[in-house]
């Protein structure tokens, strides 16, 4: 993962990043992970680009440490989880990074991100996906193995996908799921 460089890239002082779980995540337990030196990810869910707003405003009135937002790139039966109107909240409040989970986010979402100096970064749970990433230029990856909690689509475990990522993207920053 390279600790030492996170610590250096995102301001924080210990190499940890607390998972982006919907609904279980959010501005209190984000804060008090940002307050400890980590680096917390608010979890969202179908929720309206609105109530995003609201929940990053919440966790800043919380921590003035930096911490990030986890986007759901997926159809719903309420509509698709993030709308480039999410993308944008995050942006206009500079919430860095925002990770895109299930699915990656169109070329123009990221682009979108990067051009507002955002970071971005995906969830992989393959080789194959972790490849893509680095060839699509994610400042890092999380790799959900079939161990995670929640929802989980990888089919090896961590101890043959990790080495395997890691040989594929080789000194790309990665994550643990």
């Amino acid at each position: 993962m390279g600790g030492m460089r996170f610590v250096k890239e995102y301001a924080v002082s210990l190499p940890v990043v607390s998972a982006g779980m919907a609904m279980v995540t959010g501005p209190d337990l984000v804060a008090a992970v940002s307050n400890a030196g980590g680096l917390g990810i608010l979890g969202t869910g179908p929720m309206p680009p609105t109530l995003l707003r609201r929940i990053i405003a919440e966790t800043r009135a919380l921590t003035e440490k930096p911490f990030g937002v986890n986007l759901i790139v997926e159809q719903t039966a309420l509509g698709p989880a993030s709308t480039i109107e999410h993308v944008r909240e995050c942006i206009e409040a500079r919430v860095s990074p925002v990770v895109f989970f299930w699915n990656p986010p169109p070329d123009s979402w990221r682009s979108a991100l990067r051009d507002g100096g955002i970071r971005v970064w995906l969830t992989v749970s393959s080789v194959a996906e972790a490849r893509r990433a680095h060839s699509d230029g994610y400042d890092a990856i999380i790799v959900q193995s079939n161990e995670a909690g929640g929802h989980v689509r990888a089919n090896a475990s961590a101890l043959s996908l990790w080495p395997a990522v890691r040989e594929a993207v080789g000194d790309m920053m990665m994550f643990p799921a």
